[in-house]
């Protein structure tokens, strides 16, 4: 049986299997079903023990019984359990629950992007970058542990207050090098944002997401996709031809822009971005020039002048004029004429050389100051300071952490500040110890207990050591029977 045909099975066994009240875990009381996917059935549920509601994806039973559904449900909560990222939906635990298996997760409090899209239609063209900017951060930091999402598409970015974006649904993500195939009649992933290699079923890597981001991008922009059709079949064969400028949709896109959609959805995976990174980059390069910043890219050097500045004309003294080429006398000469003009050298020549080193100190202040009797004299070039290296960075990152955490900044704020130490210090100690703690306070205990045993690894102070061993043995008391 297909998985089409198994899930409106589901979604009645489902039903009946989990009314409101019922507990999951002994904690997890199930309030209301809020969403379905293509291996299970959400729910919101109400967390006792830490009084909080949370969001249970739960596996039906009907799928739990085939091994190979249960394998790549199980990989998807291994999968999400491994991200701790700002904008990737957070993992709480993984519980056993009767004949089957549900992933613990933060509830977000927000709307997908596709129902957006269905209630206001095509997007204004700042906040669509801006919000696959988000996405493309989240695919970085995936792609950087070696996991491809393997379907992105509106339905799986949820957009949070203040349009902060959260990535969902790894469900069918695969880690690069698993030995979990594709179950034979099961197409995974969604048509229309799939990558050519993806529809007929060849190796994909990174740039198969990037492809369904760029996909997503000219969605949000035109209104429309570059590619549409009724089966997989019929789009594997659209998707032969190149694909339409967005332009074609909708004349006034910004050029940056389409440029950037046109290079992520390219047949060729050699032709899009290398990495979602590098989409991200230019994408940001867009937001600056959006919101009126100048990128840097285009600052430019101010003109060599067409003609040269005037000497600065320095007043002699009567003493050191010279005569016309015509009327000039040797010295030497004037010197034995004039015995006493001998005598006098004694004297004029040390209060020359007093005379000048006041006159070159008094022109190098003035430089200095950028002045001058005929008028300002241009500052010199100032030469930026050296770029920070990435432990300064890491350094500055942490220490911004930890300033919002005591200063009550947002969790989303810290959190993102401790990922930008980590992510140029991956073995920072302090900064994996503190976000332990960071996780352990907000009952995260599966990412507390990861983080914490990492900076255990990289602590060689034993009375650091002594307090890391205390949370996690608290840690274990909590999540162990």
């Amino acid at each position: 049986m297909t998985k089409e045909a198994i899930l409106p099975t589901i979604a009645l066994v489902d039903k009946m299997m989990y009314s409101n009240g019922e507990l999951i875990a002994n904690k997890y009381e199930v309030l209301e079903k809020i969403g379905e996917g293509a291996m299970g059935v959400v729910y919101r549920a109400y967390q006792k023990d830490v009084e909080r509601d949370v969001a249970v994806k739960i596996l039906a039973s009907a799928l739990a019984q085939n091994p190979e559904f249960h394998q790549r449900f199980m990989q998807e909560a291994r999968t999400i359990a491994r991200l701790s990222y700002s904008h990737i939906v957070n993992v709480i635990g993984i519980e056993k629950y009767k004949n089957t298996f549900c992933i613990i997760m933060e509830l977000l409090e927000g709307e997908s992007l596709q129902k957006i899209l269905a209630r206001s239609g095509r997007m204004e063209q700042g906040r669509a970058v801006n919000l696959a900017l988000q996405v493309a951060d989240a695919l970085h930091y995936a792609h950087t542990k070696g996991i491809i999402h393997r379907d992105v598409k509106p339905d799986n970015i949820m957009v949070m207050e203040d349009d902060e974006v959260k990535v969902t649904d790894f469900g069918i993500a695969r880690c690069a090098g698993s030995s979990i195939k594709t179950q034979a009649g099961v197409s995974m992933g969604t048509p229309k944002f799939m990558s050519p290699e993806q529809a007929t079923g060849k190796k994909v890597d990174a740039r198969t997401d990037i492809y369904s981001l760029g996909v997503v991008l000219f969605n949000l922009v035109t209104g429309h996709f570059p590619f549409d059709a009724g089966n997989i079949g019929e789009f594997a064969l659209l998707q032969q031809s190149a694909p339409p400028r967005p332009s074609s949709f909708f004349p006034e896109i910004l050029p940056a822009l389409e440029a950037v959609i046109l290079k992520a959805i390219q047949k060729n995976p050699e032709d899009r971005y290398e990495s979602a990174m590098e989409m991200a980059s230019a994408l940001g390069a867009i937001a600056r020039e959006i919101s009126g910043e100048v990128p840097a890219s285009s600052a430019t050097v101010p003109p060599t002048p067409s003609h040269r500045g005037e000497s600065t004309a320095i007043t002699r003294g009567h003493h050191f004029a010279v005569s016309p080429p015509g009327e000039r006398k040797s010295i030497l000469i004037d010197i034995l004429k004039n015995l006493r003009y001998i005598i006098s050298l004694g004297i004029i020549i040390p209060v020359g050389i007093i005379i000048v080193a006041a006159i070159a100190f008094g022109i190098r202040t003035y430089l200095s100051r950028g002045e001058n009797q005929g008028g300002k004299v241009a500052t010199p070039t100032r030469i930026p300071p050296p770029t920070p290296g990435k432990w300064e960075l890491a350094r500055r990152y942490y220490k911004r952490a930890k300033a919002l955490e005591e200063g009550g900044g947002s969790p989303a704020q810290i959190r993102k500040n401790y990922e930008e130490a980590l992510k140029y210090e991956p073995d920072y100690g302090e900064a994996l110890r503190d976000y332990g703690f960071f996780f352990y306070k907000r009952k995260e205990y599966h990412k507390a207990e990861w983080f914490l045993k990492r900076a255990r690894e990289e602590c060689h102070n034993p009375g650091d050591k002594k307090q890391i061993d205390d949370f996690l043995a608290r840690i274990q008391k909590q999540t162990r029977p």
